[in-house]
């Protein structure tokens, strides 16, 4: 008789659907008030969330700057469950009273680039630059500015890879395409290189900003240049053979909404993350992704039935874009089975490695469901 092996794997969580080429849970942020506004989040280290807000840090000055905007200064929650909310503002040893953020993290959450108001420029208004600081425990120390600073631009919405060397971020310099440009600046001994406009497969006539490099190779930003469904979109583009490629905007509606939205920042496996987006106020939202959802393997051995059916028994193909997922079984890391479903004879009787991926073509990952 012949005997089937039945491995089910679950791809719904409760009553989420899986929609093709749209599958995060995003939420509004519990940081965001409804009365102030909160802006470029920022994960550091695993329980803590930075961002930057319009709550005064000192109610006896006025929260204005030179064009009556509201200051932004930087705020930190936590992210595990405990005192989740408002946050706490983040201790420099040199306070800045006109503002400050956004920031970036580097050599695990030790370093921080951030921007803030500095010296006036030839007008006499203040401008905005890049600093950077040393965390000492609870504050940072040891400010000092980014090199290439110059008071008649404006250096914003800094990014800084995890190894701290390099660093991206928005400006208006004079060789910018449009309004402000994403550029790059690597850090060579001791010296920053001169920032190199990043090009025009990212760089519009337009606005770039909020930069976020993934380990893998992606960039992240956002945009009011490329076909867009609301003001301000993100996009993404691949560093391919010593280059970027054409930008392409980030296809979930989920998080590109008909609103503005910016500052994206995910984790190294694509499963959760931050963003902003523009309503009544500026919100900080986080979203997680709904698939897959697995059951875990057992093993199982065999004395004398060789013949099994590995079979995804819960798979509802409907919900499935074959466009945006690849599925194979793996036998010994040796044998690759393309799709859900296959019939294989095993040699004999013994212990075998049986192993169910799922590759996702969009973000470029391969999920090990069963192993």
């Amino acid at each position: 008789m012949k005997q089937f092996f039945f491995i089910g794997l679950l791809l719904l969580t409760g009553h989420q659907v899986l929609f093709p080429q749209d599958y995060y849970i995003v939420r509004r942020s519990r940081i965001s008030t409804n009365i102030h506004n909160e802006r470029a989040p920022m994960p550091l280290g695993d329980s803590l969330l930075v961002y930057i807000s319009t709550r005064s840090i000192n109610s006896a000055k006025l929260n204005l700057d030179q064009n009556g905007n509201d200051f932004f200064y930087m705020f930190v929650s936590r992210t595990d469950g405990r005192n989740f909310g408002g946050g706490k503002d983040v201790v420099f040893s040199e306070r800045n009273e006109l503002g400050t953020g956004p920031c970036s993290f580097a050599r695990n959450g030790n370093l921080m680039v951030f921007s803030q108001y500095y010296a006036p420029n030839r007008l006499g208004a203040k401008s905005i630059g890049l600093f950077f600081a040393d965390r000492d425990d609870n504050r940072w120390i040891n400010i000092r500015p980014f090199e290439h600073n110059d008071p008649d631009n404006v250096l914003y919405t800094p990014f800084i890879t995890e190894n701290g060397n390099t660093l991206y971020f928005s400006a208006d310099f004079d060789d910018a395409i449009g309004g402000y440009d994403i550029y790059v600046s690597y850090l060579k001994g001791s010296r920053w290189t001169v920032p190199e406009n990043i090009g025009r497969s990212i760089n519009t006539e337009h606005t770039e900003f909020y930069p976020f490099y993934h380990p893998i190779g992606r960039l992240y930003f956002s945009s009011d240049g490329f076909d867009t469904r609301g003001g301000f979109d993100i996009f993404q583009s691949e560093f391919f053979k010593g280059q970027w490629m054409p930008a392409e905007k980030l296809p979930f509606s989920r998080i590109n909404s008909p609103n503005d939205d910016y500052a994206l920042v995910m984790a190294d496996n694509f499963e959760s993350g931050y963003f902003e987006r523009r309503g009544a106020t500026y919100d900080i939202y986080e979203f997680s992704t709904d698939i897959p959802v697995f059951k875990e393997s057992e093993k199982f051995k065999s004395n004398y039935h060789r013949r099994f059916l590995l079979k995804d028994n819960s798979l509802d193909q409907d919900t499935i874009d074959p466009e945006l997922f690849e599925m194979a079984w793996i036998i010994d890391d040796t044998i690759k089975f393309p799709g859900s479903e296959v019939i294989y004879a095993f040699p004999g009787p013994g212990t075998y490695r049986v192993r169910f991926e799922v590759y996702d073509k969009l973000l470029d990952s391969t999920r090990v469901v069963l192993d």
